[in-house]
């Protein structure tokens, strides 16, 4: 079964109802009210320079933010906080928050992580009865916890009735779509094309996924140069359509 090849204990599956698949594809639906959408994640950058000019150059650096960046930070905060809030660890869940919080250097891209966390919570706290996400809200509120969108995710997944791979799973495609949305205000790109490297990027969501399932949160990183100095000289960009 799928979530055997993950490595996961049976606990960490919950059964697949309508409620918990209607919940997954909600929370990452653009029309989910946490900000995403205003965000490029420093793809505007890449197009600006040239260095996104088509579908192929698209594919490629999309393909770099989920091997060596998404994939080994984000997506492993996202599976290390839906287990936390399965074992009712607020101490671990602060400290896997703090954590991805730290690895995100560009100052755009750690401050929209965590307006887009926040607002995460807050609309998941109008939704959810969860005292563990009440909680973390309260640590947040507190200055302990940061309320990094990818813990946000993970433990509002839990929450919800959702497994743990496909939480990740999730949120790795949301990501994803996000940046590809993106490209299509930013450059000469159809729809069809769109979603066509969608479809070829399904295979490398899934090995981000097999990954991150067995990585202690305190392994993640990233390593993304050309990220990070995309995501730096948006920043000072002076003519911007996305906040990063």
């Amino acid at each position: 079964m799928a979530a055997e090849s993950c490595g996961e204990a049976p606990q960490e599956v919950f059964p697949q109802t309508a409620q918990s698949l209607l919940g997954t594809l909600q929370l990452s639906d653009s029309l989910f009210p946490s900000g995403r959408y205003t965000l490029s994640h420093g793809l505007e950058m890449f197009v600006e320079s040239g260095r996104v000019h088509d579908a192929a150059s698209l594919e490629a650096v999309v393909s770099d933010y989920l091997v060596h960046s998404l994939g080994r930070c984000e997506a492993v905060a996202v599976a290390a906080a839906w287990k936390a809030a399965a074992d009712d660890d607020l101490a671990t869940a602060v400290d896997i928050d703090r954590h991805v919080h730290a690895l995100r250097l560009p100052q755009e891209a750690s401050s929209a992580s965590v307006r887009t966390g926040r607002q995460f919570i807050r609309t998941a706290q109008r939704l959810l009865d969860s005292p563990f996400l009440t909680a973390f809200e309260s640590a947040v509120e507190q200055g302990q916890a940061v309320g990094s969108h990818a813990a946000v995710v993970g433990i509002v997944s839990h929450a919800w009735g959702i497994d743990r791979r496909t939480a990740v799973l999730s949120e790795l495609y949301a990501y994803t779509a996000a940046l590809i949305s993106a490209a299509l205000r930013l450059m000469r790109l159809d729809h069809v094309h769109a979603q066509e490297i969608m479809l070829r990027l399904h295979q490398k969501m899934t090995a981000a996924c097999d990954a991150t399932m067995d990585t202690p949160y305190q392994d993640m990183h990233a390593f993304a140069p050309m990220i990070d100095v995309m995501q730096m000289q948006h920043e000072r960009s002076r003519m911007r359509m996305f906040a990063s």
